[in-house]
């Protein structure tokens, strides 16, 4: 069993295989690291992605109005 707070994981030989590289390539010190480190990427990566489309959802009506305001001129 594990410590408390910890959990055991099964994953394929290909993929621990990935997750050390990554340990590797960014110098961190376990394969538990690599792992929170991924999370955190994802979760930059939408709350950027996120945050994008809500600017994209205020621009295009705004692009709709300047187009409407040309073709009347």
């Amino acid at each position: 069993m594990p410590p408390k707070g910890y959990r055991n994981l099964s994953i394929r030989d290909e993929v621990y295989k990935k997750l050390e590289d990554i340990m590797i390539d960014l110098k961190l010190s376990s394969i538990n690291d690599v792992i929170a480190h991924l999370i955190r990427t994802y979760e930059d990566y939408t709350n950027a992605l996120v945050e994008i489309l809500e600017r994209m959802d205020k621009l295009i009506p705004m692009i709709d109005d300047l187009r409407r305001k040309l073709s009347k001129s």
